[in-house]
């Protein structure tokens, strides 16, 4: 049993080795691009929305082709509530600082 966790956590870390490896060898490529004048300023507009608007959505669907099990669909549901639990304590403190102290109440 140990040695099962053991090889669990060993194929996580080369998992999560070679992730980080990718991120630094696209970090370098794009140091070197932009080193050897390939790309200017302008560009950066356009890489960033082709990024934003095809990459990112790509890279979502991609992570969420796995098997599900019923961990899985717990975690899911973790994040899920992590996620609106920090999203509504980002919405409370904007409008603390833009609207000032407590709730206002509006008539209308």
């Amino acid at each position: 049993m140990q040695q099962q966790k053991r090889n669990v956590t060993r194929m996580i870390s080369l998992i999560l080795a070679e992730k980080i490896f990718s991120l630094f060898l696209i970090m370098f490529m794009g140091y070197a691009v932009v080193h050897w004048g390939l790309l200017h300023a302008e560009d950066s507009k356009t890489l960033s929305l082709i990024s934003l608007y095809l990459i990112s959505p790509c890279v979502i669907i991609s992570a969420f082709q796995v098997q599900y099990t019923p961990d899985v669909l717990h975690g899911l549901l973790l994040a899920l509530a992590a996620a609106v639990l920090l999203v509504r304590a980002l919405v409370r403190r904007v409008r603390r600082r833009r609207y000032g102290g407590g709730r206002k109440r509006y008539r209308g």
